[in-house]
Formats: C-alpha cells, structure tokens, sequence
C-alpha cells in the first residue's frame, strides 16, 4: 500500500522473506513512522492540488477555507508526530521528488488559508464584520475554556487557535478606515499575542 503513495525513485529499507517478499519495516515502530510519513506525502499532494483548484477559480472560496483548515490541522498534528524523524518538510519534498511550492508556501510558511491571508472582499460588509466580531469573541472565550481545562494537546489546541487567528483577520479586513481600524487592529494584535503565551505557558 505504501508504494502507491511514494514515487518511484525512493527506496526503503527492505527485508526479504523467506517466500521472495519484500517488508517496508521491521518494527512496530518503523510501521507507524512509514504510515505518517505517506500521511504528509498525501497531505502535501493534496494541498498542492487545492491550492492551484484556489487559483483557476474551479472552487469557492468557503469551500477552499473549509478544506485548507482542515489540511492545516492535519499539518501541525502529523508534523508533531514526525518532528524528530522529519524535521525539515520542504527536504522532505525533495527527498522524494516532490514539486509543491503552494503547498509548501501554505503549511510551512503562511500556516493559513488564501482566503484569511489576502482577505475576502465578499466579507466587508457591515453585518458580515458584526458577525465576524460576534465570532472572534465566541473564539475567544472557547480557547480560554480549554486552556483552563488543560487541553494542551496540538490537536486539540490548534483548531482553537486557528478558528480565533482566522476570525480576528477578517475582523481586522472588515475594519480597515480611519481611526477604528486602527483600534481594531491593536486590540486584535494584543489578543493574539496574549493567546499565544497562554499556549506556549501550557504546552511547555
């Protein structure tokens, strides 16, 4: 199974058996990293496809967000698990031959959809912002709770972190004239700063 997810020109360290058969591992151990690593494989293939679909416009922009954050949250959970046996995701991509600088560009260096990045104009109006600010609290308040309750797993605190980040830039794009952009975006500045030393305070 796993030689359909890997290309051609990589070589695992094999086994022969006494029937000609070839085993990818020897260890329980050895299975579960070779599974995580054909996981971020698909991950990256996957993002790369979803990134260039984005761009030719051959999807909308509520359906990419939805799929980038959960291709995000999958990200930051799987390269927990391999951060000691693949600390460095872009070697990774040229160990094995892969082209995907989207997807690079979206997991490792922005870690947040297009759409949040560069902004949605189809979200500035008035009764999108107060929604927007309605959400952002509702975040808020969600993060705290689980902090408090000790949820300091990534896969559990990631999500959290990424719904707030998401909704306090939509926030910030919603509110860009005059002086109450310039409140908005301190407020939103401190917050999240303020969020993520809570974090790291539980996570370390």
């Amino acid at each position: 199974e796993m030689m359909g997810v890997f290309p051609s020109t990589w070589r695992a360290p094999a086994m022969a058996t006494h029937r000609g058969e070839v085993k990818l591992w020897t260890t329980k151990r050895e299975r579960e990293m070779m599974d995580y690593r054909a996981d971020l494989f698909a991950i990256l293939k996957t993002t790369e496809k979803l990134e260039r679909a984005y761009v030719k416009d051959a999807m909308s922009a509520k359906d990419y967000e939805k799929a980038c954050h959960k291709l995000l949250a999958q990200f930051r959970t799987l390269s927990e698990a391999l951060k000691h046996t693949v600390p460095n995701v872009e070697a990774f991509t040229k160990e094995y031959n892969m082209d995907c600088p989207a997807a690079i560009n979206r997991l490792v260096k922005s870690g947040m959809p297009a759409t949040v990045e560069h902004g949605n104009v189809r979200s500035a109006d008035t009764s999108k912002s107060a929604v927007n600010v309605a959400s952002t609290v509702q975040y808020f308040i969600t993060a705290m709770d689980s902090l408090r309750l000790d949820m300091t797993a990534v896969d559990e605190v990631y999500p959290l972190l990424s719904d707030l980040i998401s909704s306090l830039h939509k926030v910030r794009q919603a509110n860009s004239k005059g002086c109450d952009a310039v409140h908005m975006h301190m407020q939103c500045h401190c917050l999240c700063n303020f969020i993520h030393m809570q974090t790291d305070s539980h996570l370390h």
